[in-house]
């Protein structure tokens, strides 16, 4: 697993990026508290569950943390990176989704599932990828052909 801090200590990359989105597994990995996702830290083993169940009925999906771009700090001074949505690359249905999280862990079932024609100006404003093996690149160069598949789930 890489550390997500070295996104952050490029400062030719901090500037031209707005959203990052790494890896669920390595996002979740960090034990150091430097990645917060906005659900209660007692939610997260829900969310890795229903995370878990699309894996299994869709073998071939990705999950991303949609990151902001910049790192933030806290009332202790600690330098830390937030994030409130996920990117799914996944042949499943919004719908199929929504049902997941209503059936597995309705304590924190989303605000909102969507598709990339609701963040259609995000797509081609800024967006990294990290995956879990070290690549790095914008989105653009990742293969916009998977957008058809991208749903974005979004807590507030």
């Amino acid at each position: 697993m890489y550390q997500l801090k070295e996104i952050f200590k490029n400062s030719d990359t901090e500037s031209n990026v707005n959203y990052i989105l790494a890896d669920f597994e390595s996002f979740f990995y960090d034990q150091n508290g430097y990645a917060r996702f906005s659900l209660d830290e007692e939610d997260i083993p829900l969310l890795k569950k229903t995370i878990s169940a699309i894996k299994k009925i869709d073998e071939s999906s990705r999950i991303f943390v949609c990151i902001y771009g910049n790192e933030l700090t806290d009332k202790d001074n600690k330098k830390f990176i937030y994030a409130d949505s996920l990117w799914v690359l996944t042949n499943l249905e919004i719908q199929r989704l929504h049902d997941l999280f209503d059936d597995l862990s309705p304590d924190i079932s989303p605000s909102s599932i969507s598709t990339h024609e609701s963040v259609e100006e995000l797509v081609n404003n800024g967006i990294l990828i990290k995956d879990n093996n070290s690549t790095v690149c914008f989105l653009d160069e990742y293969g916009k052909e998977c957008l058809d598949k991208l749903k974005i789930i979004y807590w507030d």
